[in-house]
C-alpha cells in the first residue's frame, strides 16, 4: 500500500456482541495478496503476544462474496480460538476475523458474539462477511484532495 491513512473503531452491545474494525485507505496493488498478508500477520502476531496463552485458526480462510460486495473486492473470514495468559480456568475467547481489500482500502474486522461463543461456536462465516461487507461500505466515503 502506497500514501496509506489508518482508522479504528470498536462497536460493543449490552447483549456482549463486540466488532473491532481497523482499516486503511490508500493505494493497493494487489488485493488478494494484501489479505493473504493480514491472516499470516494475525497469525504471527498472535503467536507472539504474552497476554495470550493460547491461540488456535478454526479452519482456514475462506473466500466469501456477500450480496453488495463489489466484484473487486476480496473478502475472506476465518475464526479464532484463544486463552488470556493467566485465565486457563476461563472459557476460550471465540472471535471470527474478516479481512477486505479492493485497490482503495484494505480493513479487518473482528467480530466476537457471546450467545455463539457460550457454546462453544464460531460465528457463522457468511453472516460475519455479510457484516464486515456492510461496514465496508458505510465506512468508505470520498476524501477531498
Amino acid at each position: 500500500m502506497t500514501n496509506g491513512q489508518r482508522v479504528h473503531s470498536v462497536y460493543t452491545t449490552e447483549l456482549r456482541k463486540d466488532m473491532r474494525f481497523t482499516g486503511i485507505w490508500g493505494r493497493v496493488e494487489d488485493p488478494e495478496h494484501s489479505v493473504d498478508m493480514l491472516f499470516l500477520t494475525s497469525a504471527t502476531a498472535a503467536r507472539k503476544d504474552k497476554r495470550l496463552s493460547t491461540f488456535t485458526w478454526s479452519g482456514s480462510p475462506q473466500r466469501l462474496t456477500p450480496e453488495g460486495l463489489d466484484k473487486n473486492t476480496v473478502l475472506k473470514c476465518q475464526g479464532t480460538r484463544f486463552t488470556l495468559a493467566g485465565t486457563d480456568d476461563k472459557p476460550t475467547h471465540i472471535r471470527t476475523l474478516c479481512a477486505w481489500a479492493d485497490h482503495d482500502t484494505v480493513g479487518t474486522v473482528s467480530l466476537a458474539d457471546a450467545s455463539f461463543a457460550r457454546y462453544g461456536r464460531d460465528i457463522p462465516l457468511d453472516r460475519a462477511a455479510e457484516l464486515t461487507a456492510g461496514l465496508r461500505h458505510d465506512a468508505r466515503t470520498a476524501v477531498s484532495r
